[in-house]
């Protein structure tokens, strides 16, 4: 190790602000000193939220200007993707807007980093990852406090992740990248949870006593009523003259017997429109 390399170490262990060599380095324009900052700084263990999002920044915009375009730009997306407002500072060679504005197209198609956390089932929380987090996120370092005490978990970074939770209890999330870097920081948020009650024994349905249904009585079909038409009241007939002609007949005889009693004879009787002649003993009708 050089004595630069030696002295650059030993101040940035001494300082608390790992960052402070390369951001001063590249405000005096001097970025390939900046980039042996850099390079240190990346061996450094559990840098903060900020100190991540300021580390990407400077070296998208010491690699931009060092010409190397593929490391501005994967350095600006993760940049990105850690706060999707973020923006340059004043103005800028083509060298490092050319590769900030490609990884700001590729970080809006994938979205910012985001955690969420989700009441879980019975006496669990939900912790969400969304957006691109892979390929940047390594584990998810969970804190618990409930009734029951503090819990610090680590989980490998998934899109879902269960944690252990009573009804009530404060949940922080930490999404870390390599050696611990905090990328994202979610600060302790209240969780409710369903309550973690035992499984009842499932109870037995009650029998029903169910009587036979008789079945419904079956309509027998009826025939169908025959229409007959009615009988024409029988006419009235003209009264037959042969009854009449009798009784004249017979009423003449009597009339002639008489006649012949008393010494006469009667020659012409007209009753009803009818002429007798009675000649002798033959009577003759005419009209």
């Amino acid at each position: 190790m050089t004595p630069a390399l030696l002295v650059l170490k030993v101040l940035l262990v001494a300082s608390a602000d790992p960052l402070e060599a390369a951001r001063e380095a590249a405000k005096k324009l001097e970025f390939a000193q900046a980039r042996t900052a850099l390079e240190q700084v990346a061996t450094v263990e559990g840098l903060s939220a900020s100190q991540v999002a300021e580390y990407y920044e400077l070296r998208g915009l010491v690699f931009g200007s060092l010409g190397d375009k593929a490391k501005a730009r994967a350095a600006f997306l993760t940049r990105l993707l850690i706060d999707p407002t973020f923006r340059l500072k004043g103005k800028v060679s083509p060298k490092v807007s050319t590769p900030y504005f490609e990884a700001k197209a590729d970080a809006e198609e994938r979205g910012g980093i985001t955690v969420k956390l989700e009441p879980g089932a019975a006496a669990k929380a939900r912790v969400l990852l969304g957006g691109g987090w892979s390929g940047v996120v390594k584990q998810l370092a969970v804190t618990a406090k409930d009734d029951k005490g503090e819990r610090r978990t680590r989980h490998p970074a998934a899109a879902e992740v269960v944690i252990d939770c009573a009804a009530q209890c404060a949940v922080a999330v930490e999404a870390l990248a390599e050696r611990d870097w905090q990328v994202v920081a979610v600060p302790a948020s209240q969780v409710s949870t369903v309550p973690n009650t035992p499984a009842q024994p499932p109870t037995q349905p009650v029998a029903k006593d169910v009587s036979p249904v008789a079945p419904p009585p079956v309509a027998t079909p009826q025939p169908a009523p025959t229409l007959t038409a009615p009988t024409p009241a029988p006419t009235p007939s003209r009264p037959r003259l042969t009854g009449l002609v009798v009784a004249f007949r017979a009423w003449v005889r009597r009339l002639g017997l008489r006649a012949q009693l008393f010494g006469g004879s009667v020659k012409h009787v007209r009753s009803a429109g009818y002429l007798f002649e009675s000649a002798g003993p033959a009577t003759h009708m005419s009209r």
